[in-house]
């Protein structure tokens, strides 16, 4: 009990998200080079010490489930950079490996992303390793002007679904259900 106790009050203190599993929290700035589609991307010209960390929660992560999570393809060190899973949001498949999942609106999307985030400076907050091995993050702020979050701005343009089938956003709860609201 009393270790359940110290936790909640680290996670308090630190004002660190509230979600199931392992987490963390990783804050830093990037630029936004390669767009798979419009939730997955590749950041770069990270500070090194917050790279280096978010590599090591990978893997981590990888020894804890016990199954590769490709993390070398995931973090290139030579760039410092690494591909990321833009978290809560979901857009249509634009570049899965099955053709038939590819829709019109997630290449849609994609372009629209691409148009909006490539080789711009962003702020980001990583806060979970995924599924596939990447980093669960929001790019925000930096040259898209105080205020904005990619994934809230998807979900506003209807690129993007709110999903919290993991819990809600860590960060910006309400600004995610207030977008997804205004989709409905």
């Amino acid at each position: 009990m009393k270790h359940q106790w110290m936790m909640i009050a680290a996670i308090v203190l630190t004002g660190a998200p509230v979600i199931a599993g392992e987490t963390f929290e990783a804050q830093g700035q990037a630029v936004v080079g390669w767009i798979a589609d419009g939730d997955t991307m590749r950041v770069e010209r990270i500070d090194p010490e917050i790279y280096n960390r978010i590599r090591q929660e990978a893997e981590a992560e990888q020894r804890r489930v016990d199954r590769d999570l490709r993390v070398d393809e995931r973090f290139r060190d030579s760039e410092r950079s690494m591909l990321v899973r833009i978290g809560n949001i979901d857009t249509p498949e634009s570049v899965h490996p099955d053709p038939s999942r590819n829709t019109p609106e997630g290449k849609a999307a994609s372009e629209y992303v691409k148009d909006l985030m490539a080789d711009r400076t962003v702020n980001f907050v990583c806060w979970d390793i995924g599924h596939w091995g990447r980093p669960i993050c929001s790019l925000y702020g930096g040259e898209m002007g105080e205020g904005f979050d990619l994934g809230v701005h998807l979900v506003n343009e209807g690129h993007a679904e709110y999903i919290d089938n993991f819990g809600p956003h860590p960060y910006w709860p309400e600004a995610y259900e207030e977008a997804a609201g205004s989709q409905q």
